[in-house]
């Protein structure tokens, strides 16, 4: 570890991670231990994480289930169009 604090990983293990440029990561001290645990980690801009909520993850695998299994219809984009103009009401 540098003067700074900054830790440097081996060359194999950002490869073997996929790790690129500057990954950031979550830090964890296991109480108890004299370790620490380093998870990469994926920043999502705020007004992006309504999609990661558990009911809109659910909502996602349910229409993935449905598509796997045939569930499926077209619309058109007159159709789009037509709920747009329900959702202005």
């Amino acid at each position: 570890m540098s003067k700074t604090g900054r830790i440097t990983l081996p060359a194999e293990l950002r490869r073997s991670l996929r790790l690129e440029d500057e990954a950031e990561f979550e830090v964890e001290h296991v109480e108890g231990e004299d370790r620490i645990v380093l998870r990469p980690v994926v920043v999502v801009r705020r007004e992006d994480a309504w999609v990661y909520t558990a009911d809109m993850l659910a909502s996602i695998q349910r229409g993935l289930q449905d598509l796997k299994e045939g569930r499926e219809r077209s619309a058109s984009e007159a159709d789009f169009r037509a709920l747009a103009e329900v959702e202005a009401d």
